[in-house]
Formats: structure tokens, sequence, C-alpha cells
């Protein structure tokens, strides 16, 4: 070989190598320029801080805090830009992540941006080496969407709280296992009082063995029903159902379960099911799974999240481009493709494009994923391909599901009741009401919603004392803070006033606050006409309207001390009709009822007014006179009594005649007596009249009632002392005082 030849094969074997090193240099720069457009184009904000300050920020970054430029955010002190409540926590985060490599655990904080909004983020933090220098590499996604559906279903909750007072089942409200709050059924169930509840443990309520499962179901947020024994207080077991699930309340994270006593369905069941606890394991973190597609439509890069949503691992897809739309739910797939085609044929967006839709998991789990997509440019900006996060958001779509149905049966719980449902704001706004309320207040034709209780007023005025009512009782309900009963009169559709019987519950905010007021209305104009109903029956005759035994008595009671303070007379007739029986007997009931009728009109003429009559029963009547100067005085009234009863009676065709004996007594009398002495000494009398041969009357002899009970009280003495052995015999001799001799004895009874 000649030095030319030697010295060409140098060259040669030169250019060969500069032309490797070139196309290695090339290959590492394209390598650089897709981590660097991975990073820079991702939705997701990506920053690094060192010594306290931002020192890179990409495109989601600056659009996360509202920057428009890279400047406005750069060097500024990372704590300017982090909600004052968590300044501590990410000093102690950075303290803790410069000690290691590692990656710490995702958690929430909240951001401010440059505008001063304050916003609810994700963040995960990791070491790395930034221009030579340690420093934290930073991710960060917007949830403040995801906080607000937590805060509404909060709201929603707290909204139909008064409702859940009701339950049947047992309720508690627990953080770290204890118990921070039941419902009154649990204090039923289990006997514990509120405040005995406070702070147990959950598991004190189940017996021994199962305790463990409940704990272990609680530690792993199981959400499905499950049995396990529940423990009284008294010691008492019985089989329960139990559900949990965990949410916010009150600003902190609580766990809520419920238990139903299903002992009567046990003991329905022909014999006991053992049931097998299946345990979920869920991640204590959850990321996303992301991809890069290239312009082709291959897959670059795949995370490994995918095999957590999906159930393939990243190799299934990068071997298989079209796995992903075959996994995509049928009724969404053109949706997807038409989507995933715009960057395959070179439609490139710079602004993110989002999706939801469902895909089928490898076992058939059927998810929701929120596919949320960027177009990636070089700096030239030809299209590079497509950077993809898809976010598991099954339980966000579930929580809407059950949200929506959640109101729906609210709403179809609220207009089944038959009673009047209000929900007002804290300001007294109504907000919601059912179809029963709308008819009660005439809503149908003007916009209620949102007004207060003057607006309506002057929407209505013929109901605004009513509203004006309304508003006052509100007041009283929202600084009593509890249920609170009142009674309040409106205009029905009728036109009538209605009386109706209304509950309202206020609920309040975690800062104390007017949240919402619960009013349920029912009318009870029937049930308050049956309660006067049932006054009139107990002190009314049903048949002449007369008032009755009881009512005569008090009456008779109240006469008595108006006679007293009058210094007047007042008589007491009682009046049987004659022959009474024989007409019932012989032509009915209801003819004898029609005489009744007609002689207790009659009788009613001849008496005065402010004199009473009244029906002891049968043809049993009671008069009262009142206001007599002396007891001659009734002599007209008592004529006028005998002539009404004796006046035939018309009843059809039939001619009935009758008659009336009367008994009289008089107060005041020598002794003091009282409304049922008198009573009893007119039935007296009036047995007197009809011996002495009927249709008369006849006056009570108080003196000889005297006598006649003095001679009858001797004689109940001298039985009492004969019973009691008070009497004792003594014999006397009879002695001839001329001889001195004992001709005989007399028996003498001492007592």
């Amino acid at each position: 070989m000649t030095s030319q030849d030697e010295a060409d094969l140098l060259i040669g074997g030169s250019n060969g190598l500069l032309e490797a090193l070139a196309r290695r240099e090339e290959a590492l720069k394209e390598s650089e320029d897709r981590y660097r457009a991975l990073v820079e184009w991702s939705p997701e904000a990506i920053a690094v801080h060192g010594g306290g300050k931002l020192l890179y920020a990409n495109a989601a970054a600056l659009k996360l805090f509202g920057a428009t430029s890279a400047q406005e955010l750069l060097s500024k002190p990372i704590l300017n830009l982090v909600h004052p409540d968590f300044h501590q926590t990410v000093l102690e985060r950075m303290k803790s992540v410069a000690g290691h490599d590692g990656t710490l655990p995702m958690i929430e904080e909240k951001f401010i941006k440059l505008d001063g909004t304050v916003i609810d983020v994700e963040v995960q933090a990791s070491s790395i080496t930034y221009n030579g220098a340690r420093a934290v590499y930073v991710t960060a996604r917007d949830i403040t969407a995801r906080k607000q559906l937590e805060d509404s279903l909060e709201e929603n909750r707290e909204k139909f709280r008064g409702l859940s007072e009701g339950a049947f089942e047992a309720i508690f409200i627990s953080e770290k296992g204890r118990c921070l709050e039941q419902n009154k059924r649990a204090e039923e169930m289990f006997g514990y009082t509120a405040e005995e509840a406070l702070g147990r443990l959950g598991t004190e309520w189940i017996v021994p063995e199962h305790r463990d499962l409940v704990m272990k179901n609680m530690m792993a947020g199981h959400e499905l029903p499950y049995e396990a024994t529940g423990l009284r207080k008294d010691g008492s077991t019985f089989p329960a159902v139990l559900r949990g699930k965990m949410m916010r309340f009150k600003g902190r994270t609580v766990r809520v379960t419920s238990m139903s006593d299903i002992t009567e369905r046990k003991q329905a069941e022909a014999a006991l099911r053992a049931s097998e606890v299946k345990f979920r394991t869920v991640a204590d973190y959850t990321y996303d799974w992301e991809y890069w597609m290239a312009a082709d439509g291959s897959l670059v890069y795949v995370s490994p999240s995918c095999e957590r949503i999906t159930g393939y691992k990243p190799e299934a897809f990068q071997q298989d481009p079209g796995l992903l739309a075959r996994l995509v739910h049928p009724e969404d797939r053109s949706k997807f493709l038409r989507h995933q085609n715009d960057a395959l044929n070179g439609v490139a967006k710079a602004d993110c494009q989002t999706e939801d839709f469902r895909i089928h998991t490898r076992s058939g789990e059927e998810r929701w994923i929120a596919h949320l997509c960027q177009d990636v440019f070089d700096q030239e900006g030809k299209p590079l391909g497509r950077r993809v996060s898809n976010r598991d958001i099954t339980k966000r779509k579930q929580a809407e599901d059950a949200l929506r149905e959640a109101e729906r049966l609210s709403r179809n719980l609220i207009e089944a009741i038959p009673d009047a449902i209000f929900f007002k704001d804290g300001k007294s706004r109504w907000l919601i009401v059912n179809e029963q309320a709308k008819r009660l207040f005439r809503l149908h034709d003007i916009p209620w919603h949102g007004k207060t209780e003057m607006e309506l007023a002057d929407l209505h005025p013929e109901f605004r004392a009513a509203h004006e009512t309304c508003l006052a009782d509100d007041e009283k309900a929202w600084e009593a803070r509890e249920l609170t009963l009142f009674s309040e009169t409106v205009i029905g559709e009728d036109g009538r006033m209605h009386d109706f019987e209304v509950r309202k519950m206020p609920t309040f905010n975690e800062q104390g606050q007017r949240q919402a007021l619960v009013i349920i209305g029912r009318d009870i104009s029937e049930r308050k006409n049956h309660e006067k109903q049932l006054v009139h029956l107990a002190h009314y005759d049903a048949l002449t309207t007369l008032p009755n035994r009881v009512l005569l008595a008090d009456r008779l009671r109240q006469d008595i001390a108006q006679a007293q303070r009058r210094e007047q007379c007042l008589a007491v007739v009682y009046l049987d009709l004659d022959d009474f029986k024989p007409i019932n007997d012989s032509h009915g009931h209801e003819v004898g009822d029609q005489l009744l009728v007609t002689m207790t009109s009659r009788m009613k003429q001849a008496l005065r007014d402010g004199d009473t009559l009244a029906r002891m029963g049968g043809d049993e009547f009671v008069a009262v006179l009142l206001d007599l100067p002396d007891a001659a005085a009734s002599v007209p009234i008592l004529t006028r009594l005998l002539a009404a009863a004796a006046q035939p009676v018309h009843v059809g065709d039939l001619v009935l005649r009758s008659s009336a004996s009367l008994g009289v007594t008089f107060y005041p009398q020598a002794e003091n007596v009282g409304a049922e002495q008198l009573l009893r000494q007119a039935d007296q009398a009036m047995y007197q009249a009809k011996q002495a041969g009927k249709n008369r009357y006849h006056i009570f002899d108080a003196e000889q009632d005297r006598s006649v009970r003095g001679h009858h009280e001797s004689l109940d003495r001298i039985r009492l002392a004969l019973a009691e052995r008070e009497f004792v015999m003594y014999y006397q001799p009879k002695v001839n005082m001329r001889t001195g001799a004992v001709i005989g004895t007399e028996a003498l009874i001492r007592w």
C-alpha cells in the first residue's frame, strides 16, 4: 500500500467518524427536542424553583398563574404564589425534598394567581439538578373545578339535612374512626345520647368479633354494604347492614356510615347466608395515564399508569396503536376517532382539547376518562405530535350522577308529600317549593324564584299578612337555631281561612352563618274542625243539641256562684216526659226522637232568656231558672213548661199526646248544698210528682228531707254500735220494799 493509499484511508475513516458523530449529535438533539417539547407543551403545569425563587415555568404553568410571559413569573419568590395557609407546608416539603432524590407524595394546596385569584391545585415535587445546582421540580394540576363539585355536594347534603333526621337508618359521621355526629335514629337504635357518642370509636357499636372487619373497611374506604353485628349500650346485639362513604364535611374529610337494623329481615330468612367480604385495594394517590403520539400515529411514550386504569401494560399500546380506539365505548368511539384523526391528518391546534368518553377495561369494567390533549410544535412551528393525558373521572361522573339522582329523588319526595314544602336561603329567598306550596300561595303565574317574603307580598297583596307572619316566624326559627313549630293561618283555594301547623328547620354553614331554611306546612283545618266537633259532642246532646249532663253540671256550679253574688234565688227543675216509653215502643225510635226534638223546642220557648235547658238522657231534662226574687216567681214558668209538654205533637199522620212530671228545688237553702245535691233533690221531687198522678210539679221539702235524713242517720248509728259491740246489758233486781223480797229482774242496755 502506498503512502497515498494510506492517506486516503485515513481521510475516509475520519470522515466516517465525523459523520457518525454528526448522526449521534442529531439524534441527541432530536431526543432533547422531543423531551423539551414534552415538558414545554405539557398541559400539566411544570415549574422548577431553587433558593426560594421560580427558575422555570412551562406554558401550562404560565396559564395556571395567569401570566402572559415567563418574565412575569421567573425570579418571583415562590411563597408569593402560594396561599399563606400553605406557606409552612411548602417550606417543610422544600426542606424534605432537599434531603433526598425521591419524589414527594402528591398533596393538595392553594396557589395565588397574578390577579389575586385563589385556586386549588394538586402538587407533586421531586429533587433534580438544574443548571448544575440542586432544585425542586414541581408538577401542578388545577383541581378548582373538582373542589367546586365537592363543595356543591357538601351544600346539597346540608340543604337536605332537615329531611335526613327522619331517616330509618342510624347515621354516623366519624373522623379517624371516632364519632363526630350521629342522628336521632342512632340514639334510638343504640341507646347512646349525642354527648355520650361524641369521640367514641365507631367500633364500640360493633361486637368485638366483628370490629376488625369494620375497622378494615373504614381504613380502606369501603363503600359497598356489608353485614356486621351491632352492640347496644345495654349489651344487647342485633344484626345490621353497614354502608360507608368518604366525603367532605365542615371542611374535613370524614366517613359517613349508615347502619340498618335487619333483625326482622334475618328472622324472615329461612337460614343465615354466609357472605364473604371482598376488599378492594385502592391506591393512595391517583396518577393520570399519559402518552405521546407521534405525527404518524405511533405511540412514542406511554406512562405505567395505563395498566392501573385499563389493565393493559404500556407495551400493549405501543405494539398495537389501535388498542385504545377499541377500548372506547361503541357509543363514544366515533367522537374519539374524529378527535384523534385531526392529529393524524395534520389538523394541529395550539389550544388544549378536552373530551370525556367511556372505555372498557381489560376486565370488562366501564370507566369514564377525561381525555386532555394538546398538539406540540417545534421551535419553527412544525407539529411534532400530540401530548395526551387521560384521567380516570369515573368517581366524578358517579358523583354527578348521584347528585342528579339525589336531586331527582328529593324533588320526587317533596312533590309526593301532601304537605306544603319550602326551601329558602340564608336571606329568606324562596329557592324550592313543591306543587302543594305553589297552590297554597298561588305561585303558578308569578316569578317566585329568588324572591323574598316582602317581594312576594308586593306581587300578592291579598297574602301580605301571611307573608309578614311567615317572615317573623322565620326570624324566630333562625334565632332558635333548631326545629321550631308555629301555627299560621292562610286563605285557602276555597277562599276560607285554613289553619296550618308549620315546622321550620334552620341550617348554618361552618362559620355559623345562615345557610338554608327548610319549611314544612301541614293543613290542620280538618283536624281542628274534628276537635271542635268532639268538644261539642262531649258537652252537647247529639239529638237535641241541648247541653248534656257534663255541661249542665259546669253551668249549674257557675249559676250557683252567680246567685250568691246577686243574692238571688234559682230553681232546678227535673222534667220527665210521661208515657214516653209506650210511644217509643209502639211507634219506633225515629218517632220517639221526633217527639223529643219537638218537646225540646217547645220547652225552650217556655223558658226565659238566660235560663238553661239540658237533656240528661232518654226522656229526662233539667231546666235551671235564674234570677228569681223568690220561689213563687217560678210558678208561671213551671206552668208554661207543663202546658208545653201537654200539647199534642204531630209526626206524620200520628198525633202523639204526652205530659211531663216536674220536680223542683231551690237555692239557697238553710244548709249549704252543691250542684249534684240540687239535682238529686229535683230528681226526688220529680218522682213525688209522678206518684201524685203525673202532669204536675212537686217542690222538694228540705225540712222533711232533713228529718228523714236525721232518722236514717240515727238508725245507721245504732246499727254501727251493734256491730262494734258498744251496747252493754245490765240486770237490775226488783225488790218488794215492804218485805225486802226479790220479786223479779229488769234488763237495762247502756251505750
